[in-house]
Formats: structure tokens, sequence, C-alpha cells
């Protein structure tokens, strides 16, 4: 998976051929659940840039969609729970 981050392609042609074959190497549930988690990193590391930057309000529903989709790591949910813990003093 981090090695995806740092392939370069020459194509979109090369980029969709390589999709194609991690697919059918990964099978088609694997390859969603990769995908799915991918996304899910993704919004946690704009949700990160978007605090640093004090827009805190457009975090939190990134991270929300996050929990909706039960990340398995615990970033989002740790984030969500101090910014109701903050809300509340």
């Amino acid at each position: 998976m981090a090695a995806d981050k740092i392939t370069r392609f020459s194509s979109d042609w090369e980029r969709s051929e390589h999709e194609r074959i991690k697919k059918s190497v990964y099978g088609a549930s694997e390859y969603s659940q990769e995908k799915k988690f991918e996304s899910q990193v993704e919004r946690n590391l704009i949700g990160i840039e978007l605090e640093k930057a004090g827009k805190v309000d457009e975090a939190i529903p990134l991270y929300e969609q996050n929990v909706r989709e039960n990340f398995i790591g615990g970033h989002p949910y740790k984030r969500l729970a101090g910014f109701r813990k903050d809300i509340a003093k």
C-alpha cells in the first residue's frame, strides 16, 4: 500500500492497468477494502491539515465520515472526543 503512494506513472493508461492488475491479484472485495482504507486515511490527513490551519469545523465532517465507515484506527474517534470535551468546557 505505501509503495503505491510513491509509484509514478507516465500515463493514465499505466495507472489504470496497474489498478486492473491489483484488482485481479487481490480480488474485488479485498481491493475494494484497500481503496476504502486509503480514502479514510486520506480524510484523516486532510483533517489534520485543516486542524493545523484552525479549520476544525471543516475537519469534523471528515472524521465523522470515517466513524460512520467504522475506521479501524483510533484517530477520528480521539479527535471527535477531544472536540466534544473542548465544547463542554
